[in-house]
């Protein structure tokens, strides 16, 4: 399941202070993205992707200093569910640079997630469903 809307915007709240951002993310287009990623989830395992898909579709998620939002939400989501998204910060970030510019459809990035996505090997998840993070 997504997370809900105000676990996502209490994650915006605290990366704005962690890193002082002079400008707040505005909240009606977190709510926008987040119901892109509602539309285009079919399966569980599909909402990393989308995550990351309807954020970095996003022209205000792809500026350098908001770029942390929708790999933080990808990789989070994925643990949550119980992946590890083996792609690295800068492959993520080039991947959002891509969307942006029209290279990729959704089904292109659900498609290239997949083989990164393997079930994750910290022991507390073994044997049961991963915790949801409280994402702030």
């Amino acid at each position: 399941m997504i997370p809900r809307l105000t676990a996502i915007l209490a994650a915006c709240r605290y990366f704005e202070r962690r890193f002082e951002w002079e400008t707040p993310l505005d909240h009606d287009v977190v709510e926008e993205c987040r119901g892109e990623a509602l539309r285009l989830a079919q399966r569980p395992e599909d909402e990393p992707a989308a995550l990351f898909f309807a954020f970095s579709r996003h022209r205000a998620f792809v500026a350098d200093v908001y770029m942390v939002i929708p790999i933080v939400l990808c990789r989070n989501h994925a643990a949550a569910l119980g992946y590890q998204l083996k792609a690295t910060k800068f492959a993520l970030v080039d991947m959002a640079h891509e969307v942006l510019s029209g290279l990729h459809t959704f089904e292109d990035v659900r498609i290239r997630f997949m083989p990164d996505c393997e079930p994750s090997t910290h022991e507390s998840h073994r044997g049961r469903a991963a915790p949801r993070p409280d994402w702030a």
